[in-house]
């Protein structure tokens, strides 16, 4: 088989048909797509040293070229294969979007866009960050309560890190618990336009993300230059709560021309959901250590002595341990949640003929509770009194077993 130069991005001869196909089917497509081919096996000679590959074929749906061929690659879908077609666009333009922002940022930064309203199929921001690389949420009640796990999560880590700082709108915001960035369970996922992670600070970010910063860019009317209209419900079902809670999502954005040439959006959302979940654990306490030492750090001042004097309580080990390390408790735990959130924007814009000045006034609320009832059996302290020696192999008190 020959490779042939290209000239102008076409190729200049064409392919002896029978030294490619041997049947008549393989003349026909040959021979329809002469050009077209020879411009593929160029290219493969060129980057694979004069060898074609037998999915040098399957390519040439799928290259365009100049003059006729481009004409002829125009035209609809349709036209060859009648109306029977299915195209399935999904979410590319929001992938093409986040691919645009990462690489035309200054940072290591990933991005999270929703040109399609509802095209983010998680519950809240958090678990929509979940699927940024390098990003993992933390499945606990608040960040400050790691002891109870929770189904949605509660907040985020940056390659392992917890000390991320967030952003709404380009300014500082947190929530009440606990740490210095938001709640982003309390921020749904239809609420969102955009969510950019960045990994490294830069000289004109505020500091405060050690482990990284998350911003978040609501929607805006100026998104789109067509009118929005969405509407949507659904429901939760908890397989272990067993019961059913629904989900309400509306929102509309229309912009408008004005006679100066001017123009001014309107946008206004609000959505409501509400899950019902529950969370089975087994558990352990924090372990405690005991020292043959009669002082060592971390032990405990004797509350009956002077503070002065410094004495500790003593906490022999059994022979032949220098070190004892032990759990304080463990338990069995059984809890019922109930979350429900109400979220509210509102956003006007407006921006000159000349489109050098853009206001934008924005008003969203989001509010969110959750009603849990917990119920645990849990066996406590673990440790004898002061002075005793921790007994090896099994603790055995009356009616109790340890």
């Amino acid at each position: 088989m020959r490779a042939h130069a290209l000239n102008g991005g076409a190729a200049t001869d064409e392919l002896p048909t029978d030294e490619l196909f041997n049947g008549g089917a393989g003349r026909t497509l040959a021979s329809r797509n002469k050009r077209r081919f020879g411009l593929s096996a160029s290219t493969c000679a060129l980057l694979l040293g004069g060898s074609i590959l037998a999915t040098s074929v399957a390519d040439v749906a799928h290259a365009q070229e100049a003059g006729d061929e481009g004409d002829e690659a125009s035209k609809p879908v349709t036209d060859e294969f009648g109306d029977n077609v299915i195209i399935v666009s999904g979410i590319r333009q929001s992938l093409a979007n986040a691919q645009d922002i990462k690489k035309n940022a200054d940072t290591v930064v990933d991005a999270i866009t929703s040109d399609d309203i509802g095209s983010l199929p998680d519950r809240s921001i958090n678990e929509a960050l979940q699927r940024v690389p390098g990003v993992a949420i933390t499945r606990f009640a608040s960040p400050s309560d790691s002891a109870h796990f929770s189904v949605q999560g509660s907040g985020v880590t940056v390659r392992g890190l917890n000390y991320v700082r967030s952003e709404f709108n380009g300014r500082d915001a947190f929530s009440a618990d606990g740490g210095r960035s938001l709640g982003f369970d309390s921020v749904p996922a239809e609420l969102a336009g955009t969510v950019e992670v960045y990994k490294n600070l830069t000289a004109d970010m505020i500091e405060g993300g050690i482990a990284g910063t998350v911003s978040i860019n609501s929607r805006k009317p100026f998104d789109s230059d067509d009118q929005v209209i969405f509407v949507s419900a659904g429901g939760n079902y908890g397989d272990l709560a067993k019961e059913l809670a629904p989900s309400f999502v509306g929102l509309y954005s229309n912009q408008w021309e004005l006679g100066d040439g001017s123009r001014v959006g309107l946008l206004v959302g609000g959505s409501y959901s509400k899950q019902f979940s529950r969370a089975d654990s087994i558990f352990l306490n924090g372990f405690q250590a005991r020292f043959n030492a009669p002082c060592p750090d971390g032990r405990i001042i004797n509350e009956g002595q002077p503070y002065a004097l410094r004495v500790c309580d003593e906490f022999p080990t059994p022979a032949g341990f220098d070190e004892v390390y032990t759990p304080l408790g463990a338990g069995f735990r059984s809890q019922d949640f109930e979350r429900e959130r109400n979220s509210i924007n509102a956003a006007l814009q407006f921006e000159n003929a000349s489109g050098n000045l853009l206001v934008t006034a924005e008003y969203i609320r989001s509010e969110f509770n959750e009603r849990w009832t917990e119920r645990t059996i849990e066996s406590d302290n673990w440790f004898p009194d002061a002075g005793q020696i921790f007994p090896a192999g099994y603790l055995n008190q009356p009616g109790f077993v340890y």
